[in-house]
């Protein structure tokens, strides 16, 4: 089972560091995601497959340079 609380402490962690200045950028991140993936999937407009494989897809974004 998922702990949203962990989850969201590692979410905290991992832009504490992060300039002042990109928050914003990243809140937009965060809400394209919401508004363009996680709600589609309840519209009906994405599959649990394609929902799976873009989750297991976050391993291959640690290597960008953001």
């Amino acid at each position: 089972m998922i702990n949203r609380s962990i989850l969201a402490e590692q979410l905290l962690t991992e832009i504490a560091d992060v300039s002042i200045d990109f928050l914003p950028k990243i809140t937009d991140m965060i809400r394209t995601i919401k508004r363009k993936l996680l709600i589609s999937v309840t519209d009906g407009k994405y599959s649990e497959l394609q929902l799976k494989k873009f989750i297991d897809a976050r391993s291959s974004w640690s290597d960008l340079d953001i």
